[in-house]
């Protein structure tokens, strides 16, 4: 992922440094030797280079695929509500501690807090219902109003949902409505699949999250992918691991006193073995 990383980055500094604007990015393939940008021609997207990145799954001989959710727009998420869970969280996790979505908001609801509360401050905020998510994008859409005709305003961050909670008839289409009235923003928004989520915008990429099930998005390519998930277990063993990186260090004790110190490099000479 840090190639993929430099890479993007790469394509953003040359296009600034020729006065061109950055190509729309479809998405990427990311295997042990290369990195490839599935790029489209012209169009108009965010400053900060392709923050809508989230690997989508695997290929069969272990390639990872990347979608940009900010070309998606809107992707459901069909399957049980476990299956939901395992899927979103794997996207909510990715895009809250990848490098590339440093600058972005990023909303989850149905995910749970205790996560938000272990990675840096602000990276992941966590609603507690959709209707919270409506009101939140009306303040953004608001304040981007306000500050038309100014100049030295900050273009408005990416502003990402991943849901896997509930979502009802009247609630889908308030977030609709409110999708459509911030058309010119950088906008992604996951969700579950359901009637009413299907009705409300109809022209979202559905995929299947069963496990096993095999995956494509058009705009990719044919080739099929099985979905990044995270489920319970690994959730909380991802959980744990961020709380004991909080924790302060402590002096090695044990056979730990004998390890060597960590500014000593690979290229030092070895040590003298102790006389007999």
């Amino acid at each position: 992922m840090a190639l993929l990383d430099t890479a993007l980055r790469t394509l953003a500094f040359r296009a600034q440094a020729e006065g061109q604007d950055l190509p729309v990015l479809r998405g990427t393939r990311v295997s042990d030797h290369a990195v490839d940008l599935i790029l489209e021609t012209t169009a108009d997207i965010p400053t900060a280079p392709y923050p809508g990145l989230v690997t989508l799954g695997a290929t069969e001989n272990g390639d990872l695929l990347l979608a940009d959710l900010l070309h998606t727009g809107a992707l459901l998420l069909d399957g049980t509500a476990d299956d939901v869970l395992a899927v979103g969280r794997a996207m909510a996790l990715e895009a809250g501690t990848c490098g590339w979505t440093d600058h972005t908001e990023i909303m989850t609801v149905g995910l749970g807090t205790r996560l938000a509360t272990l990675l840096p401050r602000g990276r992941v905020r966590p609603l507690p219902h959709v209707p919270a998510v409506v009101a939140d994008l009306g303040a953004l859409l608001l304040e981007v109003h306000q500050q038309t005709g100014d100049a030295d305003m900050p273009e408005p961050l990416p502003w990402n949902l991943v849901c896997a909670g509930d979502v009802d008839a009247e609630q889908a289409w308030q977030l609709a409505d409110a999708v459509a009235a911030a058309r010119d923003l950088p906008i992604a928004i996951v969700l579950p699949a359901n009637d009413a989520t299907r009705a409300a915008f109809p022209a979202a990429e559905s995929i299947a999250t069963a496990p096993g099930t095999p995956v494509t998005l058009p705009q990719l390519g044919e080739e099929p992918v099985q979905l990044q998930r995270l489920t319970d277990e690994q959730y909380r063993q991802y959980l744990h691991a961020l709380q004991v990186a909080e924790e302060p260090a402590e002096p090695a004790a044990g056979t730990w006193q004998l390890a060597e110190p960590h500014e000593q490099t690979a290229a030092a000479a070895r040590p003298e073995p102790h006389p007999r």
